[in-house]
């Protein structure tokens, strides 16, 4: 009876090592991004074409960018002068979940954006066409830039 405890607890525990080291449980596990790290890098990447301001009302995470603040943890949005059609935004949210939704929301942010820019100023249409926007974990990256690939190269360096 000893014996036949024994290797039931043995095999318990083989169970719940495997699910803990299957990557849904590895993807699942929260990662920490250097969200202000990141920012400079993208600062002084020279990626850009505009002059940024840095966004710091709630208010315009939900007003102009439609976004929902409430999800949101911190976040460093910076907006450019709306004539390039270039911006980015990186995001803690409150959960994985949210960031998913966050995902969607940015999405409909550059669909709704080629769509003012088309007629607007039609050179930030392929901007836009490469819009940045990757997830990981409850972290989002969010670049509109005219060196879209060198912006994502960094962007990579940080969301793997």
């Amino acid at each position: 009876m000893k014996k036949l405890f024994i290797f039931v607890i043995v095999a318990l525990l083989t169970a719940m090592l495997a699910v803990g080291c299957s990557p849904a449980a590895k993807e699942e596990a929260e990662v920490s991004i250097d969200l202000e790290a990141l920012q400079k890098k993208i600062q002084d990447a020279d990626l850009f074409t505009d002059i940024f301001e840095r966004i710091t009302k709630e208010s315009v995470l939900s007003s102009i960018m439609f976004l929902d603040a409430e999800s949101i943890e911190t976040y460093l949005l910076y907006m450019g002068s709306g004539y390039t059609g270039e911006e980015y935004g990186l995001f803690k949210c409150v959960s994985a979940e949210a960031a998913e939704v966050l995902v969607e929301d940015l999405k409909t942010r550059v669909e709704s954006q080629k769509n003012i820019y088309a007629d607007y100023a039609p050179e930030a249409i392929p901007r836009l066409n490469n819009a940045i926007i990757r997830k990981q974990g409850s972290y989002v990256a969010f670049v509109v830039a005219d060196k879209n690939a060198d912006a994502l190269k960094i962007v990579e360096e940080y969301f793997k």
